[in-house]
């Protein structure tokens, strides 16, 4: 009676070839990693801004005003004081958005506490002096209102954690810095041939990161 033989590997050729996938493991995983936490971000963001834009929208209609300089979420001087960003911005937040904790003048406890920047060698606390929010969702919003001094209109600073003080607190991750111009938009008419790239990487609140997304068609490939 002939006896099959029966081929197969062994244990060295099993332990290579284990080896081989965890390697490969490795070096995919993390990659594979990072750009599903990139399209979360990118979602989160993209409703925020989609809610924000609706309710710039909304205001104008509702408050019943050509633009935002004949609101009251422009303070009518050259310079706001805690009174003037409670009255115009902090009224305004809490009018308009779900608010689920009111930080005030304060960014505690609505924001982290330091934000790095994307190429890593930058870490600082928010510079934002307007009224901060918490909102159900999740996010967290600080709020510097426009000014209208005369004929002068300075766009207000809009400042949004789309995860609140969740990691990775990273500017243009899931921190970023809006303008709200007196016509109610919060996206300025930029240039297609600028590379708004290098400032988003380099910033730590995500100045400029929004353009860099909107210009690469909401993919966010920094």
């Amino acid at each position: 009676m002939k006896l099959k033989k029966i081929f197969g590997f062994s244990l060295a050729e099993m332990l290579v070839a284990i080896a081989i996938i965890g390697i490969v493991a490795a070096l995919t995983i993390p990659v594979v990693y990072s750009n599903h936490q990139k399209k979360a971000y990118l979602l989160s963001l993209e409703k925020n801004y989609s809610d924000i834009n609706q309710v710039m929208s909304l205001f104008i209609v509702t408050e019943l005003v050509q633009n935002i300089s004949r609101s009251y979420l422009a303070v009518k001087k050259s310079e706001a004081d805690e009174t003037d960003i409670t009255n115009s911005s902090g009224r305004f937040l809490k009018k308009y958005f779900d608010v689920s904790n009111d930080c005030g003048t304060t960014l505690t406890p609505c924001f982290a506490d330091t934000y790095s920047n994307i190429n890593g060698n930058k870490s600082a606390a928010l510079d934002c002096s307007g009224y901060s929010v918490t909102l159900k969702n999740g996010a967290a919003i600080c709020l510097e209102p426009p000014l209208s001094n005369g004929a002068n209109f300075t766009p207000g600073q809009l400042f949004i954690d789309i995860n609140g003080q969740d990691d990775p607190n990273i500017g243009g991750r899931d921190m970023f810095r809006f303008e709200i111009f007196n016509d109610a938009t919060i996206t300025s008419a930029y240039d297609t041939n600028t590379d708004y790239t290098t400032t988003c990487k380099d910033s730590v609140d995500g100045d400029q990161c929004l353009e860099a997304i909107i210009k690469n068609k909401w993919a966010m490939d920094y």
